[in-house]
């Protein structure tokens, strides 16, 4: 997503999914330059409302997520979030059917690869 108003929107739909939502800050480290940083956190969740319209299941869980970002000017630029634990993720995809991006082009430059030979 792209913008502050479409944070924001994504939040408050998480907010009312999720009521009661608390999030546990692990670990954060930045660059010496302040250009990136990391963070991980727990998220002990229950699906107690509707979410993007899908009704609520009840479930209840822990996820744990990695954000990496870049920073410019004192924001958040790029922001690449892995989880660590697949319950809500199952959620959207199995119970609820929600689509999820096929591909996702990394706009950053690259800077190594690696292929597998085979012998």
């Amino acid at each position: 997503m792209r913008g502050r108003a479409a944070l924001k929107a994504y939040v408050d739909e998480f907010h009312r999914g999720y009521p009661g939502l608390r999030v546990v800050l692990h670990d954060e480290f930045y660059s010496a330059d302040g250009t990136r940083g990391c963070f991980r956190f727990v998220t002990h969740w229950r699906n107690a409302g509707s979410f993007f319209g899908h009704p609520a299941t009840g479930e209840e869980g822990t996820q744990t997520e990695t954000h990496s970002i870049r920073i410019r000017d004192d924001r958040i630029v790029e922001q690449w979030v892995g989880d660590n634990s697949f319950q809500m993720p199952y959620m959207d995809l199995v119970t609820w059917g929600i689509d999820f991006p096929r591909e996702t082009p990394d706009p950053a430059p690259e800077i190594a690869s690696a292929a597998a030979r085979i012998a």
